[in-house]
C-alpha cells in the first residue's frame, strides 16, 4: 500500500480444483505436487516422500508430477515411470533441460520461467507433443530448431515466447521459422501454424539476378516463393534436370532449396535468397559457378566458401545473413565482387585474409559492427589497390562501381 508508482506489475493465474485420493487411484492420475518445501535439486528421495503421502500409491502409477515455485536448480532422477504423461517444473532456477529418462514417456512438458541459456538435449523424446520453454533465457533460436528437428521430432505444441535470441530478434520470424522446419508442429505460442506467413516482400532480395536472354531459357529453374505446396510438386521437382541447368533462381522456397542444392554440377549463376537456409550444403566442388547470391539467409559458417571450390567464382553476395568472420574462406585469385552487408563482422581479424583477393574491385561491409572502425577503411585502401569508389556510394558505407 505504501509503494507509489510501480515499475512493473504481475499478474498471477490460480488454477483450483478438488478431487479425491479415491478418484485418483482409480485413474491412476497422481498429482505429486510440493507446496511446504524448498531443495535445490529433485532427486529420487524428494519423489518418493511425495508419493508416501498417498499410501497405497504405486511411483510407477505416476501420471503428472507438478514441482512449480521450488527453487530447484538441477534435477537427478533415475527412476523408471513409465506411465508419467506429464512433468511441470515451471518458476524454478534450472539452468540447464531436465535430461534425465524418466521423461522419456513424457507427453506434456512445462519448463517455463527458468534459467536456460543453451538447449542440450542427451536423448530422444519421441512421446514429448507439448512443449512451454518460454520465459527463459535461450540465446540461439536455429540451434533450438536444430535440437527440435532431431530429438524432439513429433512435437504438435510449442511455446517459447519470451526468449530474447541473438540470432533472430524479430518474434514474428521465430515463430514463421519453427513453423517452416518442424512439420509437425501445429500451434507455436497459441497461435495456429496455418496462420502465420511472411510476405512476399518481408526480406529485401539483396540482388536482382541478370536479366535472362530467350536462348537460355530451356536451361533456367526458376522457383518462387510457396510453389511447392504438396507432397506431389515435391516429387515433380525431384525429377527435373537439375543437374543440367546453368541458370537457377530461388526464392522464398526452403523445400526447393534443399531439394536443389544437394543436385548442382554444372550451375553457372545461382541465386538462392530469402529461404530461411541456416547452411550452404552443396555438392562440392562447383567447377563452374560464377555468380553466386545467398542474400537474406541464416548463414554463419563458411567454412566450405573456398576457392577449391568455387573455382571460377567472380560474383558472391553474402548480404543479409549471421556471418561473423571470413577467415575460413581463406584466398581468392578469382573473386571480383563481394557483398557482405547487414551481418556481424565487428573486426580487421576476421577479414584479414581479404586482403590477398587482389582481384576483387567491389566489396561491401556496410551495416556491419566494423564499418564504423576507422583503420578497416584505411585496411581496405592500403591492402585493396583494385577497389573502385563510385559518386553514388560513400566510403564510409557501400564501395561499388
Amino acid at each position: 500500500m505504501n509503494i507509489k508508482n510501480p515499475m512493473f506489475v504481475i499478474e498471477y493465474e490460480y488454477i483450483l480444483h478438488e478431487s479425491t485420493k479415491e478418484e485418483e487411484y482409480k485413474n491412476c492420475r497422481i498429482a505429486c505436487t510440493i507446496n511446504d518445501t524448498m531443495f535445490i535439486c529433485l532427486s529420487n528421495s524428494n519423489i518418493r516422500r511425495c508419493i508416501s503421502n498417498y499410501g497405497k500409491v504405486e511411483i510407477y502409477n505416476l501420471v503428472k508430477i507438478s514441482v512449480s515455485r521450488q527453487n530447484i536448480n538441477s534435477v537427478d532422477i533415475d527412476l523408471d515411470l513409465p506411465n508419467l504423461r506429464e512433468f511441470d517444473i515451471s518458476y524454478n532456477q534450472l539452468d540447464e533441460f531436465p535430461n534425465s529418462k524418466f521423461i522419456k514417456n513424457v507427453e506434456i512438458l512445462n519448463i517455463s520461467f527458468n534459467n536456460i541459456k543453451l538447449l542440450h538435449v542427451e536423448e530422444a523424446l519421441l512421446s514429448l507433443k507439448e512443449l512451454d520453454i518460454s520465459w527463459n533465457l535461450l540465446m540461439y533460436c536455429l540451434q533450438c530448431i536444430s535440437i527440435f528437428i532431431t530429438y524432439i521430432p513429433n512435437m504438435c505444441k510449442l511455446k517459447i515466447h519470451e526468449n530474447h535470441f541473438n540470432d533472430i530478434t524479430d518474434p514474428q520470424l521465430v515463430e514463421y521459422l519453427l513453423h517452416i522446419y518442424l512439420s509437425k508442429l501445429q500451434f507455436v505460442n497459441n497461435c495456429n501454424c496455418r496462420n502465420l506467413n511472411l510476405s512476399q516482400n518481408y526480406f529485401p532480395c539483396a540482388f536482382n539476378m541478370c536479366k535472362l536472354n530467350n536462348k537460355w531459357h530451356k536451361k533456367l529453374v526458376y522457383l518462387k516463393y510457396n510453389t511447392l505446396k504438396n507432397m506431389e510438386e515435391i516429387k515433380l521437382l525431384e525429377k527435373k534436370d537439375i543437374e543440367k541447368a546453368r541458370y537457377i533462381h530461388i526464392s522464398q522456397n526452403l523445400i526447393a532449396a534443399s531439394n536443389i542444392l544437394k543436385r548442382l554440377k554444372n550451375v553457372q549463376e545461382l541465386c538462392t535468397t530469402c529461404c530461411l537456409l541456416p547452411i550452404f550444403s552443396f555438392a562440392k566442388p562447383l567447377k563452374y559457378l560464377i555468380k553466386l547470391n545467398l542474400g537474406s539467409n541464416f548463414i554463419s559458417i563458411l567454412d566450405d566458401f573456398t576457392q577449391d571450390n568455387f573455382p571460377m567464382l567472380k560474383y558472391l553476395d553474402l548480404t543479409n545473413n549471421l556471418i561473423t568472420n571470413l577467415e575460413s574462406m581463406g584466398s581468392f585469385h578469382t573473386l571480383q565482387e563481394f557483398y557482405c552487408g547487414n551481418n556481424e563482422i565487428r573486426n580487421i581479424a576476421q577479414i584479414d585474409n581479404v586482403k590477398t583477393w587482389q582481384t576483387l574491385h567491389v566489396i561491401d561491409f556496410c551495416n556491419n559492427p566494423i564499418s564504423t572502425d576507422t583503420l578497416y577503411k584505411k585496411f581496405i585502401i592500403f591492402h585493396l589497390s583494385n577497389i573502385e569508389v563510385s559518386k553514388t556510394f560513400s566510403f564510409f558505407g557501400y564501395i561499388n562501381t
